[in-house]
């Protein structure tokens, strides 16, 4: 047996099908705060240019850490992100161009890059990035710090006979509890670790004749 709906009862259905699929009743999401990680860099020393060429591989990174999302612990087991802010990149791509930025800057190493397909290296900078996050000791605290901690490994080309290996780690507490000042705490606890990078390679490289 065939069932027959009023005309007019379809047609109100399918006003109700096109109001729904045209409009959305939810609120849109808040737009991602976006930030940028920019460590002061000091003014060179002047002394002796290494003739070398150094390439900083493209770190490798967990993927809670391989993100565009900025990392939060809580206490030791507790791992989280801040909502709706992002950086710029994901970490890794961002630590490699400060990295390639702060060798530039400082200017001992005669030519630095970041691809072997354009520059030829004598010496390649390997690196893992072991902690990038926010990290807030205790349920209530206050404000957390900034931790960044790097791997290194110090490769000597053709060979690719391993130079040295290291592990930088710095920390920087946030004057208050807000992303602002937590994204000046990476900016600190950055900039030493890129001093440290720098410092550790050139001498690796000084040292291996």
């Amino acid at each position: 047996m065939s069932l027959v709906f009023p005309r007019r009862r379809l047609v109100v259905a399918a006003s109700c099908v096109v109001a729904l699929t045209g409009c959305s009743v939810l609120p849109a999401p808040p737009a991602a705060q976006i930030y940028r990680l920019s460590p002061p860099f000091d003014d060179p020393p002047n002394q002796r240019v290494l003739h070398k060429r150094l390439v900083v591989d493209i770190p490798t990174a967990s993927e809670s850490l391989d993100t565009d999302r900025i990392a939060l612990t809580r206490n030791r087991t507790r791992f989280d992100y801040y909502a709706d802010s992002l950086w710029t990149d994901r970490a890794p791509v961002l630590l490699q161009g400060l990295l390639v930025e702060a060798f530039e800057n400082d200017g001992t190493i005669a030519e630095v890059g970041r691809n072997a397909r354009t520059l030829t290296p004598d010496y390649v900078l390997q690196t893992e990035i072991r902690d990038f996050q926010a990290s807030y000791a205790a349920p209530g605290d206050d404000s957390p710090a900034a931790v960044v901690a790097l791997a290194l490994s110090l490769v000597r080309m053709p060979e690719r006979q391993m130079v040295g290996q290291t592990v930088i780690t710095e920390s920087s507490s946030a004057s208050r509890n807000t992303l602002d000042s937590v994204v000046e705490a990476f900016d600190v606890a950055v900039g030493k670790v890129l001093v440290r990078s720098i410092a550790w390679t050139t001498r690796a490289m000084s040292g291996n004749k």
